[in-house]
């Protein structure tokens, strides 16, 4: 009975553990999803204030070029960034449940 008990207990224990670094996985995701949506919004509302002020007053080509330029990084370091974000995120996960299962 007392082993049963251990056993139930520690089966506890685990799946808590599972359930934390699920939990943990998700809340990780959800950042990483709120970060990249506000970049691109960012990248977007540039890109639409550059349209409105382009159909008041035409920018030269240079400055067109140069704002597209700028929106194209927002993008890159937008994904650059999240990348690395979800990366650094899974790899902590991984090592905390490999961790937890020593």
């Amino acid at each position: 009975m007392l082993w049963e008990y251990l056993l139930f207990a520690a089966r506890a224990r685990e799946f808590r553990q599972y359930v934390k670094s699920l939990i943990e996985l998700i809340c990780h995701l959800v950042g990483a999803t709120v970060l990249f949506l506000t970049l691109v919004a960012l990248a977007w509302g540039m890109s639409w204030w550059v349209a409105s002020l382009q159909a008041v007053h035409p920018f030269s080509t240079q400055l067109k070029e140069f704002f597209a330029l700028i929106e194209l990084y927002l993008v890159y370091g937008d994904s650059l960034l999240c990348a690395t974000v979800i990366s650094v995120g899974a790899y902590r996960i991984v090592m905390r449940g490999l961790e937890a299962t020593k």
